[in-house]
């Protein structure tokens, strides 16, 4: 009689592994212990605001919100990682931005990024007078637009540290409501119409279509109002039941739990029916959907005036908490409204509200092998949850981290997942299987996983990476402040006797992060007839090359050339734009690509050929280090000089209203590039020291 297939095939796999020992290995399963604790995380929980009318801000005053603090009329705590910037336009209603205030942006950019926070923008021209009836004082559609293409450089240069900007510009606030030139869509008599019109419908997706233009593709805008998504995605005649399209516009609610409409939040603008039922529960869904893969934020603003006690939290009959997340909202205002509003939330709901505004990520269990040999194969299985109202909503990098004890050395590999797709409620398993290096030294490496900021000028800095809310099983914090890791309890030994299958094909560890080579710098500058690229960058393993990329607009750019990547280089490299050129500024972005797909952009540079009109000249030129420049129209200057590598080696502001300058500078003998810039031209010219 034949044996039974089961017990045929279990003689089978017994001989198997007999015969095949070396297919098993041992693996170690951690459980973790999630953690109550409320602390900082990037992009998440309560934000600080701030208006450019108050002055730059403070480094040290943005880095000190990590620590907890009382905001204004709170009865309560909390801490920040995002800062609400207003950008005010006001004194520029009927003209272009000011050079001046450029500059202030920037170094409010170059604040944040040292302080290791980001901000979350608007800009607006007016923020009094909505209890008054029209005129208000916003600007005209032309005059947003052109003001858009003013700030574009500096968005695009200073993404990294940008949140999310708000639709803004459009009305009092910047809230898209009371204005002059966008439809007033109060009843006739408080001085509107009572709807808004296809046209200013229309008006207004303009301003959206440039300020997305005006952003990489990786960052998003929010709007005030669900039915402006819906208008924008489908056109200006799209009802109110539109299906959510997720894309890169999210929401802000700048009037949360206020009335049923949230004032005006869910109001049906193409009628006047700020209670209609039907048209807040169409828009409600309609935002509960497609909230799920955008960005959501907003502030309370007063005690709801339709159904008294439903801005408290559920517990207590109200939608505080539910709402949150519902809507899967990332972030809070932090100074408004506690005293009518978030108050109430104190020893009910807000300690939850805390812990889950956005993502927060907790590890359940890890399986790991407990040793292995340099060429073989390791698998790796962990299960994390999100607990929070959100996932992340910009671009989030994951990492295992294989760390020597002895020595410190790190190797890294890249989880087939993406931190974005993480939804709140669901537990992700991030199962796969790598290889060890062949030339893996011998010892015994500790387990991490690593949450970075992708973007090149943040990987690494522990501020922008995601801290898990767990302990080991021995009660330490999984947590590492200083390199922004997070330990996985678990220590694999590299040695010469691990029984494990050899590498076949799988992702293998990498004495680099797979994640984009780091930029060092970028500079630009123009010769006679060319204008020259320099750059310089790190970590360039799997570094494939970089796409040159030329704007006339700093929005809209087009491939113009490409360069690839020299891995046994110093990380220096060159390009040469030969033109043609039209005598005007233009634009340059570097785009690096991996082999495998990933690419991260460089910072926006700007340049132009001299015109024949008006010269920079330099003489003497060879000089000594004392010369004089010269120039027919520049006025107010910024005068900076570039080595032969791209790097600024000096730097200084000039009137040129006399047409020369005199230096005397102590410069090592090379070719250098001065280049002088003001509100309307950019020449600049080569020097030679001797």
């Amino acid at each position: 009689m034949a044996p039974h297939p089961l017990l045929r095939t279990s003689s089978y796999i017994i001989l198997f592994v007999f015969l095949f020992p070396f297919l098993l290995v041992a693996q170690t399963n951690v459980n973790y212990t999630n953690s109550s604790i409320d602390f900082p995380n990037p992009e998440r929980g309560f934000y600080y605001p701030t208006n450019s009318n108050d002055g730059l801000l403070d480094e040290g005053g943005i880095a000190g919100l990590r620590n907890d603090f009382m905001p204004w009329q709170a009865n309560y705590q909390v801490h920040s990682t995002l800062v609400y910037r207003y950008f005010m336009l006001t004194n520029f209603i009927n003209g272009p931005i000011s050079e001046a205030f450029l500059e202030d942006m920037q170094t409010d950019f170059n604040t944040i990024r040292n302080a290791g926070a980001k901000l979350i923008v608007r800009f607006s021209y007016i923020n009094e007078g909505d209890d008054d009836p029209p005129p208000y004082g916003d600007a005209t559609k032309s005059q947003v637009l052109s003001h858009i293409q003013q700030i574009a450089p500096i968005l695009q240069a200073n993404a990294d540290v940008i949140a999310a900007v708000q639709s803004g510009f459009i009305g009092v606030y910047g809230e898209g409501y009371y204005t002059d030139h966008f439809g007033f869509a109060a009843l006739p008599e408080d001085g509107g119409t009572g709807y808004l019109t296809a046209q200013n419908w229309d008006d207004r997706n303009e301003v959206i279509t440039a300020l997305l233009a005006a952003l990489p593709e990786n960052r998003m805008i929010q709007v005030r109002y669900p039915q402006q998504k819906q208008k924008f995605v489908y056109g200006n005649a799209a009802p109110t039941t539109s299906a959510p399209s997720g894309g890169r516009i999210g929401f802000h609610n700048d009037c949360f739990l206020a009335s049923n409409a949230d004032f005006g939040t869910f109001t049906n603008y193409d009628e006047w029916s700020p209670a209609h039922t039907t048209m807040v529960t169409d828009l409600r869904n309609y935002k509960a959907q497609d909230s799920q893969t955008v960005v959501v934020g907003g502030e309370t603003c007063a005690a709801n005036v339709d159904m008294s006690g439903d801005e408290q939290c559920s517990a207590d009959g109200g939608r505080a908490d539910s709402d949150l997340a519902l809507f899967h909202y990332s972030f809070l205002n932090s100074d408004y409204n506690n005293a009518d509003v978030n108050n109430q939330w104190i020893g009910v709901c807000l300690d939850d509200i805390k812990l889950k505004l956005g993502y927060r990520f907790v590890l359940q269990s890890g399986s790991f092998p407990a040793e292995a040999q340099p060429g073989q194969q390791v698998t790796l299985d962990l299960s994390i949850t999100n607990e929070g109202y959100a996932a992340p909503f910009n671009p989030r990098g994951v990492e295992y981290i294989l760390r020597n004890t002895t020595t410190n050395d790190l190797y890294y590999a890249a989880p087939n997942s993406n931190p974005q797709q993480w939804q709140p409620g669901t537990t992700t398993n991030l199962n796969q299987t790598f290889c060890l290096p062949n030339n893996i030294p011998f010892g015994q490496y500790e387990l991490l996983l690593h949450l970075p900021d992708p973007e090149p000028t943040l990987y690494g800095n522990p501020n922008y990476s995601i801290r898990l809310a767990n302990t080991l099983p021995n009660s330490d914090d999984v947590w590492e402040s200083n390199t922004g890791f997070n330990q996985l309890g678990h220590t694999i030994t590299v040695n010469n006797t691990a029984t494990g299958s050899a590498c076949a094909g799988s992702t293998t560890f990498s004495i680099s992060s797979p994640l984009p080579v780091t930029w060092l710098n970028f500079s630009v500058a123009s010769t006679d007839k060319a204008i020259k690229l320099y750059w310089k960058v790190s970590a360039e393993e799997n570094n494939q090359g970089f796409q040159i990329e030329r704007s006339t607009n700093g929005r809209d750019f087009a491939d113009i050339g490409w360069v690839d990547s020299e891995q046994s280089g110093d990380g220096n490299y060159q390009y040469t734009d030969q033109g043609p050129f039209n005598n005007q500024k233009y634009f340059y972005r570097l785009k690096q690509m991996d082999w495998d797909d990933r690419y991260s952009y460089s910072v926006i540079r700007e340049a132009s050929l001299p015109t024949a009109e008006s010269p920079l000249a330099v003489f003497p030129n060879p000089s000594d280090g004392t010369f004089e420049l010269k120039s027919a129209h520049l006025h107010q200057t910024i005068v900076e000089i570039f080595d032969s590598n791209g790097q600024s080696v000096w730097l200084q502001s000039h009137d040129f209203q006399q047409q020369s300058l005199l230096l005397s500078l102590s410069l090592a003998p090379g070719v250098y590039f001065v280049r002088c810039s003001d509100t309307k031209y950019q020449e600049a010219v080569k020097l030679v020291i001797r």
